[in-house]
């Protein structure tokens, strides 16, 4: 590597961890009933990436607000749209 030359990127993940608790803070606000997991009877609120989601390539495939699919067409992606394919 010539001198003055940044260090190459490297990707960074999140570590895939399944089976543990991570409602922590629903917990210190006290709304660990109804938030903070992924369970039956809890408002659930999450995006879902095709990727990593700290990755500048990923991005979002779906978006659940109350467990309701939020569609993720704005005003800019639908006028947008029509011209991809020029």
């Amino acid at each position: 590597m010539e001198p003055g030359a940044g260090a190459p990127a490297a990707p960074i993940w999140l570590p895939r961890v399944r089976g543990r608790r991570h409602d922590g803070w629903a917990r210190l606000l006290g709304i660990a009933s109804s938030h903070g997991s992924v369970e039956q009877g809890k408002v659930a609120n999450f995006v879902l990436y095709d990727g990593g989601p700290l990755e500048a390539s990923t991005s979002p495939g779906h978006l659940f607000i109350r467990g309701q699919r939020i569609p993720l067409i704005s005003r800019h992606t639908f006028l947008a749209d029509p011209f991809l394919d020029r």
